[in-house]
């Protein structure tokens, strides 16, 4: 008699689509967590490439207005070179939401607030002013592409968001190209769901493919926190040695592929 302890696991088709939901639910809770690290890359984004600047020494650093007087006031104060900082109010506001959605369609903002005073708006997108002398002066905006703040701050928001959707494994490094077309679709407005499982052409079923993930998944579970030996015993003394046999070719198969 074996003293191992015994362990049944009736694996069929309800069971797999439990588990597929429950693993289709983390799934798209890592999803909204990996857009909301995103969107806090925005807003440091926005603070380092547009507001204050990265530099004391290079104005491009920053969205400098080409100005004597801001160059000096910049010194002065103590900011970055080509920072847009002067009582901190601008600075201090911008920040970024949680994600919000539902179904693996999320959204979360970044940047200045919409309801921020007039002066924020000016400066994000430019203004006209007089000098001392009548003379009219426009001042570019933080958004004008002469800077490249914005591609800046584009490419640590998606640096980021990659970053951890390769972490929670929705993205494999091995494809770049692939797992950024994932992305960019998501960044379109497609739900995750439609994004992931355009990715498998022959497999259109997205729930047909969570199964195969996640068969894959209980498999090195079985192997790595069950005893399988206790366990493909007990499948031998429930169903006798061929079913044990076929069970062990199938999670061998799956394995190897």
């Amino acid at each position: 008699m074996s003293l191992a302890p015994r362990i049944k696991w009736n694996v069929n088709e309800a069971s797999i689509a439990r588990i597929a939901k429950a693993y289709k639910n983390r799934s798209l809770k890592d999803v909204k967590e990996a857009i909301g690290f995103a969107a806090k890359a925005g807003e440091k984004g926005t603070l380092d490439f547009k507001v204050v600047g990265t530099s004391k020494t290079d104005e491009r650093s920053g969205t400098p207005t080409g100005s004597t007087w801001h160059r000096f006031a910049n010194y002065v104060r103590g900011n970055n070179m080509g920072a847009r900082v002067d009582s901190g109010r601008m600075a201090a506001s911008v920040g970024s939401s949680n994600p919000r959605g539902s179904k693996g369609l999320y959204n979360a903002t970044y940047g200045l607030p919409l309801n921020g005073p007039k002066y924020f708006f000016q400066q994000e997108n430019g203004f006209t002013f007089e000098t001392w002398s009548g003379r009219s002066r426009k001042v570019p905006g933080m958004s004008d592409k002469r800077y490249g703040a914005q591609k800046k701050i584009d490419d640590a928001i998606k640096k980021e968001l990659r970053k951890k959707m390769v972490s929670r494994g929705f993205a494999s490094s091995s494809n770049r190209a692939d797992d950024e077309r994932i992305i960019a679709r998501m960044g379109r407005g497609m739900d995750f769901d439609d994004a992931w499982s355009m990715r498998y052409p022959g497999n259109p079923n997205y729930m047909e493919f969570l199964k195969e993930q996640q068969l894959r998944a209980m498999q090195k579970e079985i192997v790595n926190e069950l005893r399988f030996t206790a366990f493909m015993e007990n499948i031998e003394r429930m169903e006798g040695f061929h079913s044990a046999q076929a069970y062990y070719n199938k999670l061998k198969r799956s394995q190897d592929r």
